[in-house]
Order: structure tokens, then sequence, then C-alpha cells
């Protein structure tokens, strides 16, 4: 998995908590209308800041995008 060009902190507000599922989901919609760009290409995404920096690249495993955030220490 990638997480290219990585730009600092993001928070993403409004979001929904669901304790029973064992991994945390983000909408696509949602990215869109906070102005993030999100190109597809073949098996991979590229998530781009409003300033087009890419912030994230992400590849597909197993039939879906997973995202995994390093945790600073």
């Amino acid at each position: 998995m990638e997480n290219e060009g990585h730009t600092g902190l993001k928070l993403i507000y409004d979001v929904l908590y669901v304790p029973e599922i064992n991994q945390n989901m983000i909408s696509i919609t949602q990215l869109l209308e906070k102005g993030y760009r999100v190109l597809f290409k073949g098996k991979n995404y590229v998530i781009k800041g409003v300033k087009s920096i890419k912030v994230f690249k992400v590849q597909m495993k197993d039939k879906s995008f997973a995202l995994y955030l390093k945790e600073k220490k």
C-alpha cells in the first residue's frame, strides 16, 4: 500500500462512528464536497488536496481500496 505525498495532518469533520466495524471507511462524495479531487486509474486512486497537491495514493487489494495511515509516535 502506498501513502505517497502525505502533506501533514488532515482533519475530516462530520464523521460517523460505527464501533461494530473493524475498519474505517471514507466517503468519496464527502471528499469531493470538501474540495478534494479523487482520481481513479486502473487499480489505484489518488486523493489530491484543494491545491492539487497529492495527499495519498492508494492501491486496490482484494477488490477494495484500503488506506492504511501510519500512526506517528
